[in-house]
């Protein structure tokens, strides 16, 4: 658009754009895992009897130490790493 009064062209700024939704968050995927972790349960036991249930404890129990074991030694090592850069940094 030209503007007679000024003698130069204006020109008229589009829309800033909006902003985009935030994501929503789905328990849908969750209900997936605990239906899928429900028929392996039901099936084991249903073919196995309760022997199914003591190979899922013991799958379970190497499970959880191996993740107590990951935490627990990845904390370590971590402040045992960020002691030892503390160090080199001040000498």
């Amino acid at each position: 658009m030209f503007d007679a009064r000024r003698g130069n062209p204006q020109f008229e700024r589009p829309a800033p754009p909006s902003s985009p939704p935030p994501p929503r968050g789905s328990l849908v995927p969750v209900f997936v895992v605990l239906a899928f972790v429900l028929v392996v349960v039901v099936g084991l036991v249903g073919l196995t009897g309760v022997a199914g249930l003591y190979i899922l404890l013991a799958v379970a129990g190497v499970l959880g130490f191996a993740a107590m074991h990951y935490v627990l030694w990845g904390w370590w090592l971590g402040n045992k790493i960020r002691q030892q850069h503390e160090s080199d940094e001040g000498d």
